[in-house]
């Protein structure tokens, strides 16, 4: 992502925006590392998923409180109907 930024429209990052594309892409990098959980460092992420966290934080916000949301809504059953899963 961070190597081909450019060819995304700026406006899709604009940390003005509360929900952008930040936003979006941050769900699958800090649930897949369970929030970057020290006891599942090298197990579970490494440093690679560090600096795709902080490359999107400087579009979003990625901290406890965006991981408690999609730690919820990933276990939450109507969203996943309403989203046709």
């Amino acid at each position: 992502m961070k190597d081909v930024f450019s060819l995304y429209d700026p406006s899709l990052f604009d940390k003005e925006s509360k929900v952008n594309f930040a936003y979006f892409l941050g769900a699958a990098v800090v649930l897949d590392a369970h929030n970057f959980a020290e006891y599942l460092r090298q197990r579970k992420w490494t440093s690679e998923d560090e600096q795709a966290r902080d490359w999107l934080a400087q579009f979003t916000s990625l901290g406890q409180t965006y991981y408690d949301k999609m730690e919820s809504n990933k276990h939450n059953a109507q969203i996943a109907l309403d989203l046709g899963f």
